[in-house]
This record gives C-alpha cells, sequence and structure tokens, in this order.
C-alpha cells in the first residue's frame, strides 16, 4: 500500500509540473510600478493582465540593446493581442566575459531615435567667414544662413557656420546674406549661395569702382569663383562687364551687378557710391563678404549606439514603429533617472529608468500616431 501510495503520489506531482503555465515575472502587490502613458496608449504592469518583461540582447556587431516589453504573454509569436516594446541600444562591448558597463551603457540624458535606413555617409562642412563690408565703421553686422528648413543667425563680422548634409541628398547648399549698418547712414545687404559640396565653388558677383576729373565714375566687374562664360546684367540695364556713369557730386547713386556663370550660378551685389566733387575717391557703401570651407567626410554611426526603438502592436494587431522613418527635430527620448531594481524572472539583473518623451510611430501603410509619453520602465543587462 505505500509503494502505490508513493506512485500516486509520484504521478499527480508528474502531471501538476507538466501542466506548469509559462514563465511570468511575479505578480506584484501594492502600487503599479511600472507604466507608460500618452498619445492614446496607456500600459501599466499588473493591470489588465499586463506584465512588463526585461531583456536584453547582443548582435553581430556586439552591440547591447536594452529591452522594455509590456505585453499579456510571454511569447508573442503566435498573437500579441497589445504590445509596447521600448529598446535602447546604447553600448558596443567586445571585451568581458558577459557582462556590460551597465552605469556607462543607461545613464540620464537624451538619445536619438534609431533609423531603419540610415543614410550611407555625411559630410560636415565648416564655414567661416568673413566680413568685408566697404564704407566706414564701425558696422552692426546681421548674418542670416538659411539651410533646408533651418535658419540660423549671427551677429559677429567672422561667425563660422557648420552643418553636416547627407551626399545622397541635393540639399547641399546654404543661403547666407549679411547686412550691414553704420552711423553714417549706410544700410546695405549682400546675400550669395554658399555650395557646401567641395566640387562646387560656386559664384560671386563683385565690381570695383574708380572715380575720374572729368564727373564720371567706371564700374568694372570683378568676379570671384564660377564657370566661364558670364553674363552681365547691371541695374541701368547695361550688359557688358564694365559702365561709365556721370556721377552727382555728393549725392548717393546705388548700381547693382548681377552675374549669371556657364552653370547657371548667379550673384547680385548692390553698392550705394557717394562722389564728393573736388575729390577722386569715391566712398562706397556695400556689404560683402568672403568664406573658406573646410570638410570631413564619415561614414554615419551604423552601430546608431545612443538611440530608441518604440514599437507598438494596437488592439487591432497593427504595427507601428518609431524608425520607418527619421523623427523631427521636435521629438526627443530622455531617461531622466536610473536606478537598480530586482532580479527579473530569468534571474537577470535590471536597472529601473524614467522616460519621457515625444515621437511619431509609423505603420507600413502609411499611417502613424503621434506619441507624447513618459513612463517608468525597466531593462534587463547581464
Amino acid at each position: 500500500m505505500k509503494s502505490s501510495g508513493l506512485y500516486f503520489y509520484v504521478l499527480i506531482s508528474v502531471l501538476a509540473l507538466s501542466c506548469r503555465p509559462e514563465a511570468l515575472p511575479p505578480v506584484e502587490t501594492g502600487q503599479p510600478v511600472f507604466s507608460f502613458s500618452g498619445g492614446g496608449v496607456d500600459i501599466t504592469a499588473g493591470e489588465e493582465d499586463f506584465y512588463l518583461f526585461t531583456d536584453y540582447q547582443k548582435d553581430a556587431s556586439n552591440v547591447y540593446s536594452f529591452i522594455a516589453r509590456f505585453a499579456k504573454t510571454s511569447d508573442c509569436a503566435t498573437d500579441c493581442e497589445e504590445e509596447l516594446v521600448i529598446e535602447i541600444r546604447d553600448v558596443q562591448q567586445t571585451f568581458g566575459f558577459g557582462t556590460v558597463d551597465i552605469d556607462n551603457a543607461l545613464h540620464v540624458g537624451s538619445y536619438d531615435y534609431t533609423i531603419a535606413n540610415p543614410p550611407v555617409s555625411n559630410n560636415l562642412v565648416i564655414v567661416d567667414f568673413t566680413a568685408e563690408p566697404e564704407g566706414t565703421g564701425p558696422f552692426i553686422y546681421s548674418w542670416t544662413t538659411h539651410f533646408n528648413n533651418s535658419i540660423d543667425t549671427f551677429t559677429t563680422s567672422n561667425p563660422a557656420y557648420s552643418r553636416t548634409f547627407d551626399t545622397n541628398l541635393n540639399i547641399s547648399f546654404a543661403n547666407v546674406c549679411l547686412a550691414i549698418q553704420n552711423n553714417f547712414d549706410c544700410e546695405m545687404e549682400y546675400c550669395n549661395t554658399i555650395f557646401l559640396q567641395n566640387n562646387n565653388a560656386g559664384c560671386k558677383a563683385d565690381f570695383q569702382v574708380f572715380n575720374s576729373p572729368a564727373s564720371v565714375m567706371t564700374l568694372e566687374a570683378d568676379t570671384t569663383g564660377g564657370v566661364p562664360p558670364f553674363t552681365y546684367n547691371w541695374s541701368n540695364g547695361a550688359t557688358t562687364s564694365s559702365i561709365t556713369q556721370p556721377h552727382n557730386g555728393g549725392v548717393d547713386q546705388t548700381f547693382c551687378l548681377t552675374i549669371t556663370d556657364g552653370t547657371g550660378c548667379s550673384d547680385e551685389i548692390c553698392k550705394a557710391i557717394k562722389i564728393v566733387q573736388g575729390t577722386v575717391t569715391p566712398q562706397v557703401c556695400a556689404s560683402r563678404f568672403q568664406y573658406e570651407k573646410s570638410f570631413s567626410s564619415d561614414n554615419p554611426d551604423s552601430l546608431q549606439l545612443k538611440t530608441v526603438l518604440i514599437r507598438y502592436v494596437d488592439p487591432g494587431d497593427q504595427e507601428f514603429r518609431s524608425d520607418l522613418l527619421p523623427q523631427s527635430n521636435t521629438d526627443f527620448f530622455t531617461i531622466t533617472e536610473v536606478g537598480d531594481y530586482e532580479l527579473n524572472e530569468n534571474g537577470d539583473k535590471t536597472k529601473k529608468l524614467k522616460i519621457s518623451g515625444s515621437c511619431r510611430l509609423y505603420h507600413e501603410n502609411g499611417n502613424s500616431i503621434d506619441l507624447p509619453f513618459e513612463g517608468v520602465i525597466a531593462v534587463a543587462y547581464p
């Protein structure tokens, strides 16, 4: 009888173990710890059967990703119902024995968003401008640069301007204007197109003013850069490289010259000219500048360290991702607090993170979700 009883006990034990449900994180009691809220996506671990699963992965490039996943099951291969995944890609480590410097990898600060197809290469160009106004100083300088949809302003005489651009895009130039003003009613502006590619120097219009005793002045075009042949268009209608004009002694006269080179590059400069009767040297007021470009080319961070991917599967089983298209300049992801937390269900160490940010999640059919958010998550690490 003892033997059959032991057999019955063992049989019941085996059956009980074979029916054990999948391993899930321990159910928390009391106030929920982990949550994500914003943009219509509101998930709290411990409510409505949601769990927070923590994990980490290492890819072929030895880059670690630290993962927080809100879901109702540990395996989403068949039916996710609703799922939110936050994947922080933050360190490459090729040494050590299965551990990472987690305090260096995950820390308070801002993160960019991961891009599914990053650009092949970027060029960084630094343009050093030098104002060369004509007239009597001191001058007040007002620079304005337009690059793509970005506008920058400077007020120094010699600003340094830097821009990174994708060599695969056609947007590789900046429109730059310099307005000057002095205490003698001189207010002039000069604009030029700065080609950021090092194989295109652009074109630059200028002209020199020469006076003669016969109350006549000569204006001669002085072109820099560009590709011949050049065409000239003066504000008085002339189309030659130089013009002769009578001057009204002591009265400002403004002349403009537009040059166009053989590639279609065009540039214009205007000058206010005053010649005092009985003097030889003309008084000229004009805004001009010179610039020098320096370049450095690099492949962008193909590893995309310190970036974040957010993926959301809605209750209708539609997947939206943050990495299908670049995020706007106003979108952000910030870790505001980092702290140690308990071991997860697999015995891995975890970190508790407080996060905030905003992004747009895209579906492959073109639909999108705007997602301003804040939350508390945890991620595992080795």
